[in-house]
C-alpha cells in the first residue's frame, strides 16, 4: 500500500518426452531382380508439437540392383527437442537367370519320403536298422556331430539320401546375413562330402523355408535365400506331413497318428520326423508297415523330387 515493489520469477522449461511418428509407404521388404531399378515408396512423419516432419526425414544406406544381396536403408527423423525415430526397410536383390533345379518330377503311384532332421544321433542306428529290415530308403538332413558321423556313412552307403541341414542350428548365427547362412551351408556340404565322398545338394532350412524367426536377425532373407539357392543349384524341401515330434506329439502313438491322418489321401507325402526323438523313432516300423498294407512306396528326396515348398514368411 505504501507504493514499494516486489517482483519474482519462475522458470517454467517444457521438455517434449514424446518420440516422433515415423511410417514407411509399401513394405518394409522389397524385392527386385538383378538390374532393376529401386524405386523409393516413401514415407510419413509427424510429431505432437513440431506437425509434418516428413520433409525432416534422413534416409542412409545404398542399394546396388547389379549385384545379388539383401541391402538395408535405414529412415530417421528428430523433432526439436531431440526426439528420435528409426526405422529400416530390406531390400532384396536376387539373381536373374534360368534355375538349374531339374523339373520335379511328380513320383508314380503314391509315395511316402520319410524325412529325419538334426541327426544323427543316440538312436539313428537304430533306425537304420528298421529301414534296413523293410528295404525302406528314406532321406536324413543331417546335422554337425562327429561322434555319429559313421552313422552319415553308414546312412549314404546303404542307399539313404543325404541332404544338409545345419552345422550348428543357432539361429541367430546362421540367420543374421546371407553370408552368415551361406557360411554355414558351405561348412555342412563339405562335412557331408569328407564323409560320404559325395557332394550333396539337398537341403532344409532350420524351421523351413515358412519360418519367422529369421525376422529377428535379418529381415527379408528367406525371401532372398529361397530364390537364390535354387539360381545357385541347390534343392530345398519342406514338408506336407509334421510328425510334430518337435512339439505336440510327446509319444509314439501320436507320431504315429500324426503321420498317417497327415498322409491321408495324398499322392505324395514327404514327412517331418527327427532321429533324435526316441518316441519319433519308435514310430516308424508302424508308419512303414501302415505304408505298404496301404500301397505306399517309400523312397528317398532327389534333386529333382517335390520340395512341398512353404509360404515364405520373411
Amino acid at each position: 500500500s505504501s507504493g514499494n515493489v516486489a517482483i519474482a520469477e519462475r522458470e517454467i522449461i517444457y521438455s517434449d518426452l514424446v518420440a516422433p511418428i515415423l511410417k514407411l509407404n509399401g513394405s518394409d521388404c522389397v524385392t527386385l531382380r538383378v538390374g532393376q531399378n529401386y524405386e523409393e515408396p516413401g514415407y510419413v512423419a509427424g510429431d505432437n508439437c513440431d506437425g509434418n516432419l516428413t520433409s525432416k526425414v534422413r534416409v542412409s544406406g545404398t542399394i546396388d540392383t547389379s549385384k545379388s544381396g539383401v541391402y538395408t536403408l535405414s529412415y530417421s527423423v528428430e523433432d526439436r527437442y531431440g526426439n528420435k525415430t528409426s526405422v529400416e526397410r530390406r531390400v532384396v536383390v536376387v539373381s536373374v537367370g534360368t534355375s538349374p533345379k531339374p523339373s520335379v518330377v511328380v513320383p508314380d503311384g503314391k509315395v511316402i519320403y520319410l524325412t529325419f532332421d538334426d541327426g544323427p544321433g543316440p538312436h539313428t542306428a537304430r533306425l537304420l536298422d528298421i529301414l534296413k529290415k523293410y528295404d525302406v530308403k528314406a532321406t536324413f538332413f543331417v546335422t554337425n556331430k562327429p561322434k555319429y558321423k559313421n552313422l552319415i556313412k553308414r546312412a549314404s552307403e546303404e542307399g539313404h539320401a543325404i541332404g544338409i541341414h545345419t552345422m550348428t542350428h543357432t539361429y541367430k548365427s546362421i540367420y543374421k546375413s546371407p553370408e552368415a547362412y551361406y557360411k554355414d551351408l558351405y561348412g555342412m556340404q563339405d562335412v557331408i562330402e569328407k564323409i560320404t565322398g559325395k557332394k550333396t545338394t539337398l537341403f532344409r532350412f532350420p524351421g523351413g523355408s515358412s519360418n519367422t524367426v529369421s525376422r529377428k536377425y535379418c529381415k527379408g532373407l528367406m525371401t532372398f535365400l529361397t530364390k537364390e539357392l535354387v539360381v545357385k543349384g541347390f534343392q530345398y524341401f519342406d514338408w506336407n506331413v509334421d510328425s510334430k515330434d518337435a512339439g505336440g506329439a510327446k509319444t509314439a502313438e501320436q507320431v504315429f497318428q500324426n503321420v498317417i491322418s497327415g498322409v491321408g489321401k495324398k499322392q505324395y507325402a514327404v514327412v517331418l520326423q527327427h532321429d533324435v526323438k526316441k518316441y519319433s523313432v519308435d514310430a516308424v516300423e508302424s508308419i512303414i508297415q501302415w505304408g505298404l498294407a496301404n500301397g505306399y512306396a517309400f523312397l528317398p528326396l532327389e534333386p529333382s523330387s517335390p520340395g512341398c515348398h512353404h509360404n515364405v514368411k520373411n
